[in-house]
């Protein structure tokens, strides 16, 4: 993906991004973590994306919060650049990207679409439907995506 994106800072080396979101409800926080997860695949350590907004009330990270700032392709972008950058480094690695509600998850697929030969250009991707794991469709719904370096 390359459309205009926002500048990421990185917390903990590769595994922590923040940004900033700016737009006509303000300046919003936004946070994606890679977390690692139990289990692995073929011996390739699996990573969870885990996108999210800060809370200034609680101090705490809410993947339900719903910012509707109008920078909906752009907070997008910049997810995608952090995939590219997290898995630039150690390309073994599976990220698994879930939304945290079933349109979140949509709202995914929907840029996976949008972006398909330049994504598959650089990552093998599998869609999850009923527990099970198949290659990616772009006619297809599903409930989440692994995608690995190539």
């Amino acid at each position: 993906m390359k459309p205009n994106r926002y500048h990421c800072v990185v917390n903990r080396p590769g595994e922590s991004y923040v940004f900033y979101s700016t737009g006509p409800k303000g300046k919003i926080r936004k946070l994606i973590d890679y977390e690692l997860v139990e289990g692995d695949v073929e011996g390739i350590p699996r990573f969870n994306l885990s996108f999210s907004d800060w809370d200034y009330d609680t101090q705490t990270a809410s993947d339900m919060a719903v910012s509707n700032n109008g920078d909906r392709d752009k907070v997008l972008a910049t997810i995608a650049y952090t995939i590219v950058d997290f898995t630039r480094k150690e390309k073994d690695r599976v990220i698994i990207i879930e939304g945290s509600t079933p349109s979140r998850t949509r709202l995914y697929q929907m840029a996976i679409n949008a972006h398909y030969d330049e994504v598959s250009s650089l990552f093998f991707i599998q869609g999850r439907i009923a527990d099970e794991w198949e290659t990616f469709n772009t006619d297809k719904n599903y409930e989440a995506f692994s995608i690995i370096r190539k």
